[in-house]
């Protein structure tokens, strides 16, 4: 039973040496960086170069997390080795992406759909609306507006024309020119009054 506790223990300790061996041989040379992570790359290069390695730019990408001009991301990342005089590359942002929503006014609504995509963006809900200007089936207008700032794959409403709204009129002769424009306002008509004479005069029956 002894012979076999000091087995055991013999084993575990040529594990443990092993394993220390194999640990000192892979970081041998290698620089343990930290994270970079919301530095400028002015600020990691004065981090870096005091452990003897320098810094580059790899690339540059949109955030909206990380603010214009800061490390996103770091390769090696915090907490990985270098080798001496190594270079770590940095991914730069390049702040939040935001796309122009284009004019609309006047496109159909494919045409409108289409010139939303090219921006990577698409069409949210789309409501109809009567419009004595834009004629039928046309757009009127965009929600958000044309040049708002809006996020890639946003949702853009769209308002869309039925055109000129149409009211059936009743004949108004006889009445005064009160109640006529109180009828014509409430169905949403613009009047404009004119004055004139009329040569008709009242028709009296004889006895």
């Amino acid at each position: 039973m002894l012979f076999r506790s000091r087995a055991i223990a013999f084993l575990l300790l040529i594990g443990l040496l092993f394993g220390s061996f194999y640990m000192l041989t892979n970081s041998a040379g290698k620089i343990r960086i930290p994270s970079l992570v919301g530095m400028s790359v002015n600020e990691a290069k004065s981090t870096l170069v005091g452990l003897g390695l320098s810094v580059q730019v790899r690339e540059q990408s949109f955030s909206e997390d990380v603010p214009k001009g800061k490390i996103i991301t770091s390769d090696p990342a915090g907490g990985g080795g270098v080798s001496k005089n190594g270079t770590v590359f940095v991914t730069i942002s390049k702040g939040q992406e935001r796309i122009k929503v284009p004019e609309l006014l006047g496109l159909t609504l494919d045409a409108a759909t289409a010139a939303l995509a090219k921006l990577n963006l698409k069409v949210g809900s789309t409501t109809k609306a009567f419009s004595p200007n834009v004629d039928l089936d046309l757009i009127i207008s965009s929600n958000p507006p044309a040049g708002s700032d809006a996020k890639k794959d946003s949702l853009i409403s769209l308002t869309v024309s039925k055109g000129i709204q149409q009211i059936s009129l009743t004949s108004f002769v006889g009445m005064t020119s009160d109640q006529a424009l109180n009828d014509l306002t409430e169905l949403g008509a613009e009047v404009v009054t004119k004055y004139a004479y009329s040569d008709r005069s009242e028709e009296h029956t004889s006895e």
